[in-house]
């Protein structure tokens, strides 16, 4: 079975509502409320704990990505369209150090948006960015390193631990 890049990135970095930043020192966007969150608030993918925090706005889409790269300077920008007809598109902004990162979504009905606030513990690395970057970019060759490169991460996470198990 072939996996969009999108289905390993969402895999590994929970690219799907994130649920409270704990506290974390994440700016919340001004007049933004919290929403309610029916999953789990802290999850671990890839090697990762994630902790996630979601808030909605009426604000433009457009508006709350320029709010938060300006929030994080250097910040890492990905933007992606989830595959399936859906019509969902995300920006995600992280800051340069990998450990905090905001996910931008339309909330439906063209009504706002929704803002997922996260943390990574441990940080995501410079090369784990560029993977996400390579695998939500134009360049298709790059896109398939970036699939080859996650699924060798994701195999060398499992093998050691299928091994203790025996």
């Amino acid at each position: 079975m072939k996996r969009s890049g999108f289905a390993i990135v969402s895999m590994c970095f929970a690219l799907a509502d994130w649920g409270s930043a704990l506290g974390a020192g994440l700016p919340i966007y001004p007049g933004a409320t919290k929403m309610v969150y029916q999953g789990p608030t802290t999850f671990v993918r890839c090697g990762h704990k994630i902790s996630v925090v979601t808030y909605y706005s009426s604000v433009d889409a457009k508006s709350v990505i320029a709010w938060y790269s300006g929030h994080f300077p250097g910040s890492i920008r990905v933007e992606h369209s989830a595959s399936g007809g859906a019509g969902l598109t995300m920006t995600e902004v992280f800051e340069p150090k990998g450990t905090l990162a905001v996910a931008i979504t339309p909330a439906g009905g063209n009504s706002g948006v929704r803002i997922g606030l996260g943390t990574y513990d441990p940080a995501l690395s410079s090369g784990e960015l560029k993977t996400m970057q390579a695998l939500m970019g134009s360049d298709s060759a790059a896109k398939q390193r970036a699939v080859a490169e996650m699924k060798a991460k994701s195999a060398a996470r499992i093998a050691p631990a299928v091994s203790r198990r025996r």
